[in-house]
């Protein structure tokens, strides 16, 4: 991110917790609702270098932003690039859905219950098969 240039930021929330509900970017006065397993785009523009948090609405996820200093204004960034617009970007791809539980996960569990806190097998104890 520069200084000064408008930029936005999209999140891909792909669960329905209430912590991650909502993002919070306190220095720059920005909070928007992030709806479950939706993509939603949030436009930040920052006015000064520097780095600035965000959180969730509970302000238990945390993250920062790094805002680079303006290089000599717009102009100067358009004749960098020649001028010409930066490549487009491709459409998100559609949200998941939560994925099935494993059948033999519970059985598996079931196994390792049996298994003496040594580790070691002893005679009697170790269920055969």
């Amino acid at each position: 991110m520069r200084q000064g240039v408008p930029v936005e930021v999209t999140f891909d929330r792909q669960e329905s917790g209430d912590c991650t509900s909502r993002v919070v970017f306190p220095d720059l006065r920005v909070s928007a609702a992030l709806p479950a397993y939706q993509h939603t785009t949030v436009r930040l523009d920052p006015g000064e270098a520097g780095k600035f948090g965000f959180a969730c609405g509970m302000n238990m996820i945390h993250g920062t932003l790094i805002v680079a200093p303006a290089t000599g204004g717009p102009a100067a960034d358009s004749a960098a690039d020649g001028g010409k617009p930066g490549p487009r970007r491709q459409a998100p791809p559609p949200p998941r859905q939560p994925a099935a539980r494993c059948p033999g996960r519970q059985a598996a569990k079931q196994r390792r219950m049996w298994r003496p806190r040594s580790g070691k097998r002893r005679s009697g104890i170790w269920p055969s098969g």
